[in-house]
């Protein structure tokens, strides 16, 4: 059985922009439990699988994405996907650390 829901909420920093998004996660089987791994670095893996099928290892694709300009502190609506070059992440925190907006708190 498992305990925990399947997604981990990320908050990406790059430069210029702040990305807040929830990746799903897959489950694991360690001896006879069922569990999710709560390493960022899985959660990373799983964002970039698909660009990884497509060829392009060096980017993560993230759908339903929150976008805010860090320089102007305004969020950026309505883009649905979004991919982001590993090598332009700075920070990324797990858990709780969304800025709080109509959007995010309905999450």
């Amino acid at each position: 059985m498992v305990d925990k829901p399947a997604n981990a909420r990320l908050a990406i920093y790059t430069p210029q922009l702040l990305i807040n998004r929830y990746v799903k996660l897959k489950a694991r089987k360690i001896g006879d439990k069922v569990t999710y791994s709560k390493r960022i670095s899985d959660a990373i893996s799983n964002a970039a699988e698909r660009m990884a099928r497509a060829g392009e290892p060096d980017f993560l694709e993230l759908k339903n994405v929150e976008i805010q300009d860090l320089r102007t502190n305004q969020v950026i609506k309505g883009i649905r996907s979004a991919v982001i070059s590993k090598a332009a992440i700075t920070v990324i925190i797990p858990g709780g650390h969304l800025s709080q907006t109509e959007d995010t708190e309905s999450c």
